[in-house]
């Protein structure tokens, strides 16, 4: 049924002001971003917003999409930029919020700090400076592209660690691959990066891989599942 052809008090803008943002489903969520549908095309926002979460493979997925990603008929400069400007405005208050809150453990940082690396189809490391209470100073790409470079990361590491002023850090990356399983160099990568971040009176707590629905830990050498698995 169209959005013309809802009751008033079913139709997203009015239900979103009578009942809450939460009431939405995605695809309405989505249609109050992108107001209109296809013109010609008899669909509305909802069903453009519909097509549009299902062709990208899910919420999660279209929230990490590029502006060449998103391609549908329907779909124009102004539609395309008001998603993704939606998308990164959840993603910044999302970070904001994280300066306030503990890091306690490899699971809690990689499930905070590993879901924008969790579904890339390219390699990226990250580092995440924590204070003496654990709490976020930081967080920093190091390396996009070209996987983990021993000589080239290692002083990004450092200076960015150093310039955070940080007490504790994880260090985290994902494979593109699906499998999280750390190579015999990411284990040998992190035994002397736990040498050399405790030569500047850093503490490495651990190495995360992330990589589709779950991750690894080389302190733990062990998987554990993501619980925002089922966003993807």
């Amino acid at each position: 049924m169209r959005i013309k052809d809802l009751p008033a008090e079913e139709k997203p803008r009015e239900k979103a002001m009578t009942r809450g943002l939460n009431s939405l489903s995605d695809a309405e969520l989505l249609a109050l971003v992108i107001q209109f549908g296809a013109h010609g095309e008899g669909n509305d926002a909802i069903s453009l917003a519909q097509n549009l979460i299902e062709k990208s493979g899910g919420l999660y997925t279209l929230s990490n999409s590029l502006y060449t990603d998103l391609s549908l008929k329907g779909l124009g400069q102004a539609k395309k930029l008001k998603i993704l400007a939606a998308f990164e405005l959840g993603k910044r208050a999302y970070r904001a919020g994280l300066f306030a809150s503990k890091i306690a453990s490899a699971n809690e940082c990689a499930e905070k700090f590993g879901r924008e690396l969790a579904f890339l189809r390219e390699e990226k490391v990250k580092l995440v400076s924590l204070d003496s209470h654990q709490r976020l100073l930081r967080e920093d790409i190091i390396s996009s592209g070209n996987g983990f470079s021993a000589e080239a990361d290692y002083r990004k590491l450092m200076k960015g660690a150093v310039s955070a002023a940080a007490y504790y850090v994880y260090l985290l990356h994902n494979h593109p691959s699906g499998n999280p399983l750390a190579s015999k160099q990411d284990i040998e990568v992190t035994r002397a990066l736990v040498a050399s971040f405790s030569s500047l009176g850093i503490v490495l707590l651990d190495h995360l891989i992330v990589s589709g629905n779950s991750f690894y830990s080389i302190r733990e050498q062990k998987s554990y599942p993501l619980s925002f698995s089922s966003l993807s």
